[in-house]
């Protein structure tokens, strides 16, 4: 597998004095095409300002981030921008949908400003939304929610996707239905994916588990045989 994205020696320093905190600690890491990802660690450990700083939400204070060869932790905020918003899919714990907007139109707003588009209904059946596009975001559940902002993600064809506790705020049935979509998406679209997660019962179904505490990589194993999202245990 080739990598699709390389940390070196990364850190991010947040506050000064007593109230220093180092959020990533000299994090290295490589990410390979088609990957499923899980970064596992109680709040606080890094793990969302690892997620932040590898989509160039947020800057390092030192060390190296490449991205298919290019190194974006010397890019511009504009190169970040367009780098985002033509390689890269956001998944967040809300749902973050445009209310007055059918479903077919919130997907039409993720894919209008990407270059490498996918087709609307294909991906709507992939999610298994086809038959509610014509629905306003109030007429859908929580999960079906989610399953629409994966559409959103998804629909300008993303090379790496990050996913920030998309279960989060899902019961046990429903989150299960939203990670099946997740896989489904990886093994479909070979999209790479990285999930951020506090549930570690989410890790049985990734390819590599990365386990973080105080900055640090703490643990780093790769699951020979991923299970089925339908077969993971809640935690």
């Amino acid at each position: 597998m080739e990598a699709i994205m390389t940390l070196e020696a990364v850190k991010k320093v947040y506050g000064k004095g007593d109230t220093l905190v180092h959020a990533l600690d000299g994090v290295d890491l490589t990410i390979f095409e088609g990957e499923v990802v899980v970064l596992l660690g109680p709040s606080g450990s890094g793990k969302s300002t690892m997620l932040n700083v590898m989509s160039g939400l947020d800057r390092i204070d030192s060390g190296t981030i490449t991205f298919q060869n290019e190194i974006t932790s010397a890019m511009s905020d504009a190169q970040l921008t367009k780098l985002r918003r033509d390689k890269i899919g956001f998944i967040f714990q809300s749902y973050n949908l445009l209310p007055n907007l059918t479903i077919t139109e919130n997907v039409e707003v993720g894919r209008y400003i990407a270059n490498d588009k996918l087709d609307i209904d294909q991906i709507l059946k992939s999610v298994e939304m086809y038959d509610h596009r014509k629905k306003f975001p109030f007429q859908l559940s929580g999960g079906q929610q989610q399953r629409i902002s994966i559409a959103r993600a998804l629909a300008k064809n993303p090379q790496l996707m990050f996913c920030d506790e998309p279960t989060g705020a899902l019961d046990e049935n429903t989150g299960k239905k939203v990670l099946e979509v997740l896989q489904k998406v990886n093994k479909e679209y070979g999209t790479t994916l990285i999930i951020v997660t506090h549930n570690p019962g989410i890790a049985a179904m990734a390819n590599r588990v990365i386990r973080m505490n105080s900055g640090k990589i703490v643990e780093h194993y790769e699951n020979d045989t991923p299970i089925a999202a339908s077969e993971v245990q809640w935690a």
